[in-house]
């Protein structure tokens, strides 16, 4: 191959890598400085304790309206935890029983602004020490 061939290809492949840092560059500009990510709510892992109790354990990054659902296998809600719920920004918590819920896997959706965080998890049948 002769080296007006490489050369072709140095060139067609720089001129992508520009073009993306470009289209990078106006994505940022159009959107702003500011990375989306530091605006999202977490979810933390759901803890069950002895009595079927649940801890849902989140954090807001900044204020908002909050929903958390809890849905069983068929996706039907079963209970709604906080509904529309203006919170301040930081760590929250609820807890909640479970003890008239039917079934043992279930999801949690935490639903705050324009995203839906949901976490899947197993209830734990607690058992009696018999001796």
């Amino acid at each position: 191959m002769e080296w007006t061939y490489w050369q072709k290809v140095v060139i067609v492949l720089l001129s992508i890598i520009v073009i993306a840092l470009a289209y990078r560059k106006f994505l940022r500009w159009v959107g702003g400085n500011a990375r989306f990510d530091h605006h999202f709510a977490f979810l933390f892992p759901l803890e069950q304790h002895p009595g079927n109790k649940l801890v849902v354990r989140f954090e807001l990054p900044e204020n908002d309206a909050v929903t958390i659902v809890v849905l069983n296998e068929q996706s039907s809600e079963i209970a709604r935890l906080i509904e529309d719920q203006k919170l301040n920004a930081g760590k929250h918590s609820v807890e909640v029983s479970m003890s008239a819920w039917e079934g043992t896997r279930f999801t949690c959706c935490l639903i705050s602004g324009n995203q839906r965080i949901e976490r899947f998890f197993v209830r734990v049948e607690e058992r009696e020490n018999i001796t």
